[in-house]
């Protein structure tokens, strides 16, 4: 049988019932994985990249792009670029 911490996790996030605490994980997990992509970024000199990718899971204000993009219409909701956008989010 599986043990360690990664496991207890995995297995407390799918058991949990709280719906909240499930979204509020997902947003707080996206948001880390975004800071490390734009740490990896900045390391190798390649932002250009790293606004490109954010482009395309951020939710755009221009219509044919939301058109052609329907995913952003879910990802924008889990895209944080700062810690207080990421806690007013979650408070709001």
């Amino acid at each position: 049988m599986a043990t360690g911490l990664w496991y207890d996790i995995k297995t407390q996030f799918i058991q949990s019932s709280s719906k909240l605490t499930q979204i509020i994980v997902l947003n707080v997990a996206v948001f880390v994985l975004v800071g490390i992509l734009r740490l990896f970024f900045f390391v190798t000199n390649d932002l250009a990249s790293f606004d490109l990718m954010t482009d395309y899971i951020s939710l755009s204000p221009y219509i044919p792009n939301w058109l052609t993009r329907i995913w952003t219409t879910i990802t924008y909701a889990f895209v944080h670029f700062s810690f207080f956008h990421l806690l007013f989010n979650m408070l709001m």
